[in-house]
């Protein structure tokens, strides 16, 4: 096994110097200043306070990428889009109303009666809302007339859909693309489960989905 090559001897004997200046050395080491007295104990935390910051700083860098994403997708303000991703809850899937979720399960109600409310006149609808959130609420409610489980073709989806209003085909698009129906082969079908939604997707849904939704397709 070899090892690190010895040392030649010398006959020349080591100098000590003084113990101030060997201490002195260490604590410069230590301390990382002249003159002052570290144990190894401050310096660790030191090192470790340092390397925190560190840390802070790399994901104080992320989140801001994440803030600058949603300014080019929303049009905020960095402050506006800050303030709303630190709101922001993880994806959402919707989930039936439970006993305890009455009162969520109210107030979800009333903000789909105030959306829809005004837009509808004898089950027909006078026009089509421009505000994605508004038009996610009309959806649901255009939803109801359609049969969980049941297939329809694309004439019969139109038949429905001309009940509600003249645009048929708008409506039909849209709720494919809300992920309310589903389309295969010239066929449609209700979904079978209420669709997954991102945080900036959920802003523009209203509550009424993730608490009504899933007992619709469940056929309660």
């Amino acid at each position: 096994m070899r090892g690190f090559p010895a040392e030649a001897p010398s006959s020349a004997q080591p100098t000590r110097r003084p113990q101030s200046e060997r201490s002195g050395e260490g604590e410069q080491i230590l301390g990382r200043s002249h003159g002052t007295r570290r144990s190894t104990r401050t310096a660790a935390a030191d090192w470790g306070r340092d390397a925190g910051e560190v840390k802070t700083v790399t994901r104080d860098r992320d989140f801001k990428r994440v803030v600058r994403a949603r300014m080019t997708q929303t049009g905020e303000t960095y402050t506006a889009a800050r303030a709303a991703l630190e709101q922001q809850a993880p994806p959402r899937v919707a989930t039936p109303p439970g006993p305890t979720d009455q009162t969520v399960y109210d107030v979800a109600r009333r903000e789909q009666e105030r959306l829809v409310g005004r837009l509808f006149n004898d089950g027909r609808l006078a026009q089509i809302p421009a505000k994605r959130k508004n038009r996610a609420a009309v959806l649901l409610e255009v939803l109801t007339r359609f049969e969980p489980g049941r297939v329809y073709t694309e004439p019969e989806v139109n038949e429905v859909l001309l009940g509600v209003h003249q645009d048929f085909a708008y409506l039909r698009r849209e709720l494919v693309n809300y992920h309310y129906l589903e389309r295969a082969e010239g066929r449609y079908r209700v979904v079978t489960q209420a669709p997954t939604r991102t945080p900036i997707e959920c802003q523009e849904i209203p509550d009424w989905e993730a608490v009504w939704l899933p007992e619709f397709l469940s056929g309660r």
